[in-house]
């Protein structure tokens, strides 16, 4: 029985497709990053930054909670 249980745990453990790493996607988001100039908390290119990831992010999931600094 417990020789089963972990033959079928073994199975679905091994047969999730893992996602490869794209490059490509992490540079161009990189750059997206970078082209908003600083970011320290207030500036504009941290507004800018804030903005990007809610619609980056929203999407991905159910809910988005924004945590603003005051």
């Amino acid at each position: 029985m417990k020789i089963g249980l972990l033959i079928i745990f073994l199975g679905l453990i091994f047969s999730q497709d893992i996602p490869s790493f794209d490059a490509k996607r992490a540079m161009d988001l990189l750059e997206i990053q970078c082209a908003f100039g600083p970011r320290y908390p207030g500036s504009l290119g941290h507004q800018h930054m804030k903005k990007f990831m809610e619609n980056f992010l929203n999407p991905l999931s159910d809910s988005l909670y924004i945590m603003d600094e005051k």
